[in-house]
């Protein structure tokens, strides 16, 4: 499944024109957003703007979405969201984060990386 953001809005981006498209092939990575934002004209604090901006478009429904991350969980870590601590997957998905994007978000936030790191 491929998740497809159609416009991006950052923090008080209104006053900057926002929202704006995302262009359709680049990859939502904090570099890439910070040079779309100035490519774009933004001019707010791009640190932050970048961590907090707001994707717009999900083209398909929660449960589909979920089971996407799924399966980005298993390729990523080996484990399924059903054997890890509840995270805050709706948030996640009515942000507009891809199903990459919520795996490392869940991981973050049910401290998977500290877990695994742990156990090496």
């Amino acid at each position: 499944m491929q998740f497809t953001a159609h416009a991006y809005d950052p923090p008080s981006g209104w006053m900057y024109g926002f929202p704006k498209p995302w262009p359709r092939n680049l990859v939502r990575t904090q570099e890439n957003i910070r040079a779309q934002l100035v490519k774009d004209g933004y001019r707010g604090d791009l640190d932050l703007a970048a961590r907090h901006c707001r994707f717009i478009g999900t083209p398909f429904p929660y449960e589909d979405w979920i089971e996407a991350v799924d399966e980005q969980m298993i390729k990523l870590y080996g484990v399924r969201l059903d054997e890890l601590p509840d995270w805050m997957s709706r948030d996640a998905y009515e942000d507009g984060m891809s199903p990459v994007e919520a795996a490392y978000e869940c991981a973050e936030q049910v401290g998977l990386y500290e877990t695994l790191k742990d156990e090496l």
